[in-house]
């Protein structure tokens, strides 16, 4: 006799979950290297800003023109607001990034919920497939046990004749 095998029925759904799940965890990866790279490029940002200060403070010893100075100026100007909208990159990423945890956080509730369920389902038929299989021994025990006793009494009756 071969034994019944466990069947979820809501498996469909819950590998529809563990999908959304892998998604989710792809989503978060992207929008982690977004962030990254964002806070690569303000640091790039800054790096080209302190170079463009360091151009228009006069070095000990040297003559800058008017000129040079202005346009040092202006660049570390544009720099600044060039920075201003990096900074607003930044938040903007970990924004997301931060989205991508909850959705990350709920995917994962949810398959969670489906195991445990199928955890619980699984343990119920196990209880039950194993109690049908000591009602088949138990019969098949009785059935022995009476086979034996009924052979027991016509082996008597046959010795009291």
């Amino acid at each position: 006799m071969s034994a019944p095998r466990f069947k979820f029925s809501l498996q469909r759904l819950l590998v529809l979950r563990e999908k959304a799940e892998k998604e989710a965890a792809i989503q978060l990866a992207q929008a982690q290297r977004a962030e990254e790279s964002a806070r690569d490029a303000k640091s790039a940002l800054d790096d080209r800003r302190a170079e463009a200060r360091d151009a228009v403070l006069p070095q000990p010893g040297t003559a800058r023109t008017v000129a040079e100075l202005r346009q040092a100026a202006l660049l570390v100007e544009h720099l600044d607001g060039t920075l201003i909208g990096a900074r607003e990159a930044i938040s903007a990423a970990e924004r997301s990034v931060q989205e991508q945890v909850g959705e990350l956080g709920d995917r994962v509730r949810d398959r969670r919920v489906l195991d445990r369920l199928r955890e619980r389902q699984h343990d119920d038929w196990k209880v039950a497939d194993d109690r049908t299989e000591r009602e088949v021994m138990d019969g098949i025990a009785r059935t022995r046990i009476r086979d034996r006793d009924m052979k027991a009494q016509a082996s008597q009756r046959n010795g009291e004749s």
